[in-house]
């Protein structure tokens, strides 16, 4: 999704948060090369309140530096239809 976004759109960030005692998905944002900017409370409806959560970024000029530098996070976006199979 990030590849995506980045590729597919003029975003200049991507931001997410997570709530602060669910240390798994600070995992994963983390490895796709979100930085952590800060903790607050958020509001969660469906929670029934605030909780305690911290705030994650990525920038595209990081995201760059990221896919220069490492393995490809997913497939290149190809443009046009995918190729009909021989029959």
């Amino acid at each position: 999704m990030v590849d995506l976004t980045f590729q597919l759109t003029p975003a200049r960030e991507i931001t997410a948060w997570v709530r602060a005692v669910n240390p798994s998905s600070r995992r994963v944002l983390e490895k796709c090369g979100f930085q952590h900017r800060g903790s607050g409370l958020r509001d969660l409806p469906a929670r029934g309140g605030q909780f305690p959560c911290d705030d994650f970024g990525l920038d595209r000029g990081t995201w760059r530096s990221l896919r220069r530098h490492g393995p490809p996070l997913a497939a290149p976006v190809r443009a046009g239809p995918a190729p009909v199979p021989a029959s």
